[in-house]
């Protein structure tokens, strides 16, 4: 199936935040990621954190699917749902629980964050918050805006030892027949872009991230366009491409992976198991397709994973970030001190309002901190839209504070680990004040900044 002849036919779907994940139906001991102790209903049905202990009802918790990606949790003991009381939006509600009866207040999305997950009210926008970072048993649970801290963060324990297959990570792909790698044309931001195979070179276009969301299912998603692997129309009849797409959780974007042996893997539809990635007409030159075909297990619909090597890119230090398009730097306004600053562009200075510490965490991501006051820069509300605010924030290292910086046009495109957008100026302004936002990655000048 070639690319120039499914544009015409694309059929949208409606999308959710992009990095909101499926968990699988089923019943889990959920921990505060700051504390590790279980979540728990006292005897007001007001939710808490306590000591863990095994086999209490009262800390186990049934979470299954609502719709478009929200999800219900229920108490193992009671029956009654998670919510928030009264259906508040204010800051500092508490979470109880109560029976259910599906409205917006008692359903939550789970939000990749580390190796947890923050969990965001359907009804207000905002997350479930372990009150003043207690990490003492009965600190109790309420609203608050998202930050992605510690003290919102959630590991999910399955009472019955679930795990996935193949472990979460950043790979290259490379097909057994050809010994070629699973690339994005030309670097490709664009929807609907059809994977090709092409001679392995180790840029972001032939790396993916690889993401369980249970069941077996994993999510697949570029690392240069931070778009999902997906199947053309969720078609799947033989020769559907095999493309990259905006992420939608639909069963078109998810995978089961299967070992096959050898130590090579198949990609499975989970829209059809019977369905497979296959490099079309078993070709093994470079530039060949990938698309679904019936599953024969033949050589070119095998995969070597192959784990990607993170390296810091960016040497750790103080540095300002100018913009390439208006040759302005980042600042924070005014040298302020105050959390919930968002910051903007200004002519260069060696003010240490324009000055930002750097340092490498882990897996090729950085902290990007105000050398003076040690504030870090912080996706507000751990949106992950367009147009979110780049603010400075208490330093907690969510995801929503961690970026990579990504080689471009002779300097970088930096990026949110839990949006994977861009870093931008907004309305791509060469003025003085213009302010600092994320945005989809159009690899433009407003986009690209430079170390200095």
């Amino acid at each position: 199936m070639k690319k120039t002849f499914i544009l015409a036919a694309l059929a949208c779907l409606a999308a959710v935040p992009a990095q909101a994940v499926d968990i699988p139906a089923g019943r889990y001991l959920v921990k505060p990621a700051h504390s590790q102790l279980c979540l728990d209903v006292n005897g007001s049905g007001q939710l808490q954190q306590k000591a863990c202990v095994d086999g209490s009802s009262a800390q186990q918790w049934d979470i299954s699917a609502t719709n478009g990606g929200w999800s219900k949790i229920s108490s193992a003991q009671t029956g009654w749902a998670m919510q928030v009381s009264g259906g508040s939006n204010n800051d500092g509600t508490v979470i109880n629980s109560a029976s259910y009866g599906g409205s917006n207040q008692q359903q939550f999305m789970f939000l990749k964050n580390g190796s947890g997950y923050v969990l965001k009210a359907r009804h207000s926008g905002k997350c479930a918050d372990l009150k003043d970072w207690s990490g003492d048993a009965g600190g109790l649970l309420q609203q608050l805006g998202c930050s992605g801290g510690g003290n919102q963060t959630f590991t999910l324990q399955p009472t019955g030892g679930a795990s996935a297959p193949i472990p979460e990570g950043r790979y290259s792909i490379r097909a057994v027949h050809s010994n070629l790698c699973v690339d994005v044309p030309n670097s490709s931001t664009a929807q609907n872009t059809q994977l090709q195979q092409y001679t392995c070179n180790g840029t972001g276009a032939q790396q993916f991230d690889v993401l369980y969301v249970g069941n077996s299912r994993y999510e697949i998603r570029s690392v240069t366009s931070g778009q999902c692997v997906d199947l053309f129309s969720g078609w799947t009849v033989n020769m559907t491409a095999v493309q990259q797409y905006g992420c939608n959780q639909t069963s078109a974007q998810r995978w089961i992976i299967s070992g096959i042996g050898d130590g090579s893997v198949q990609f499975k539809s989970a829209a059809d198991t019977s369905k497979v990635w296959d490099v079309s007409e078993v070709s093994t030159a470079p530039g060949a397709e990938v698309w679904i075909w019936s599953n024969s297990q033949a050589a070119n619909q095998r995969w070597w994973l192959n784990p990607v090597s993170y390296a810091p890119n960016v040497a750790d230090g103080t540095y300002s970030l100018k913009n390439s398009k208006s040759g302005k730097c980042l600042e924070v306004p005014g040298t302020s001190t105050a959390a919930g600053v968002q910051l903007q562009q200004n002519g260069c200075s060696s003010g240490t309002a324009q000055r930002f510490k750097l340092t490498h965490v882990a897996n090729g991501y950085y902290t990007i901190a105000n050398a003076t006051t040690g504030l870090a820069l912080h996706v507000q509300n751990f949106l992950v839209g367009d147009n979110a605010a780049i603010q400075q924030s208490e330093a907690h290292g969510g995801d929503n504070e961690l970026f990579t910086f990504v080689s471009y046009g002779g300097g970088y495109l930096v990026k949110p680990m839990h949006s994977y957008k861009c870093l931008d100026i907004v309305g791509g302004s060469t003025a003085n004040g213009a302010l600092l936002q994320q945005y989809t990655c159009n690899q433009s000048t407003a986009q690209v900044f430079m170390l200095q």
